[in-house]
């Protein structure tokens, strides 16, 4: 047992091996020792925090490390945080800033969810990154209530109605 806890870097671990009569055999093996968390690079740039989203999101980020070995992106409604989804399969090729995936929302319905980014590295460490956002791919309710249908109108109409959504962000009125 080799206790590599503090150490980084490359290695030697050599073995020698020797008989009664004084015949002897050393056994070298190179490795590299990876404790550092902090060189593990997971970052999502878009979606941001808490946007709200609709139908087929690009997940654009960062997964990279000195020794990476691997990605992953996840979502989970935050209605039940520990059931996770892949986006996809997990990816072997490091990131910078890039499409780190695809999520197409439609499948997931309305609701609050959370994206996850895990990096792994070649030793087994990982960085987790994540952005919660909104999904919403109900288009608003819109009512006219005044004027009626088939009204003669003349000079400066009132128009009012009703909108409803719960991610209401504008409304124009157009004729």
């Amino acid at each position: 047992v080799c206790d590599t806890t503090g150490l980084n870097g490359a290695y030697t671990i050599r073995i020698t091996a020797q008989d009664a009569a004084g015949n002897a055999s050393v056994y070298p093996l190179s490795l590299s020792v990876d404790n550092v968390v902090s060189d593990t690079s997971a970052a999502i740039t878009n979606p941001a925090y808490g946007m709200v989203i609709a139908n087929i999101v690009e997940v654009i980020g960062l997964a990279n490390d000195t020794n990476f070995k691997e990605y992953k992106v996840e979502y989970s409604s935050r209605s039940d945080p520990d059931s996770w989804h892949p986006l996809g399969n997990t990816r072997t090729e490091p990131v910078e800033n890039d499409r780190l995936g695809s999520w197409d929302t439609r499948a997931a319905g309305d609701g609050s969810f959370n994206i996850r980014l895990t990096v792994t590295d070649l030793a087994g460490n990982t960085r987790a990154a994540g952005v919660p956002v909104m999904v919403d791919n109900s288009v608003p309710a819109v009512k006219i209530t005044a004027p009626l249908t088939g009204n003669v109108l003349s000079s400066v109409v009132a128009v009012q109605g009703a909108v409803a959504d719960p991610n209401f962000a504008q409304y124009k009125v157009e004729y």
